[in-house]
């Protein structure tokens, strides 16, 4: 995004402008850091974090902690200027993230929104875990919106793909089932082809 000076927010201070393209990552980033003072989220440049992170380790053993350098940089939010941890703000998709989902509440609540909106979804290479109670209810409360879903691909080459369908029928519901598409392809071909034609 930064690449091609578009403005964007990841929406998780509730300060995105309405022009800005929101970027929500709802299980957090590699290059979102806690503040040790204020606890707010940071998020730090990707050139920062392919600095720092600490090369050459077995990642079969590495904690969290042994990823990155211990280089401080200052927290930006209210002069507040506490240190960052080093330690990647990262929501793991299971039953006990309520925690760390209170953090980031301000994203949840945008992607609803937007969710709330949408004519057409698309759901990448997401497996859709049973542990992941968060998604369920996320997904089940943004599609009773009044906005109608005209399609909604499931884009995923897992092998496994009998249980994916499995998965994602048991959310989605009879109103949309009928416009829902699993594609056992490579994203790469879902943009080439089905969503090519979505914009001609």
């Amino acid at each position: 995004m930064s690449q091609l000076e578009l403005a964007y927010s990841y929406c998780v201070h509730y300060d995105n402008e309405p022009k800005d393209i929101k970027l929500l990552k709802m299980h957090g980033s590699l290059n979102w850091l806690t503040c040790d003072r204020c606890n707010s989220i940071n998020d730090v440049s990707m050139q920062y974090i392919g600095e720092n992170i600490i090369t050459n380790i077995n990642m079969n053993h590495a904690s969290i902690y042994q990823i990155f350098r211990n280089n401080k940089i200052n927290c930006k939010l209210n002069e507040c200027r506490g240190s960052l941890r080093n330690i990647p703000f990262i929501v793991p998709p299971t039953i006990n993230k309520t925690e760390g989902h209170l953090n980031i509440s301000s994203v949840w609540h945008a992607a609803v929104q937007e969710l709330e909106e949408a004519e057409n979804i698309c759901i990448i290479g997401y497996s859709l875990p049973e542990t992941d109670l968060f998604f369920r209810f996320f997904f089940a409360l943004g599609t009773i919106g009044k906005t109608r879903i005209k399609k909604l691909w499931i884009v995923n080459d897992d092998d496994n793909e009998a249980a994916l369908i499995n998965r994602y029928n048991s959310i989605i519901g009879k109103g949309i089932e009928s416009r829902a598409r699993f594609i056992k392809r490579p994203f790469s071909y879902f943009v080439n082809s089905e969503l090519r034609q979505l914009f001609k």
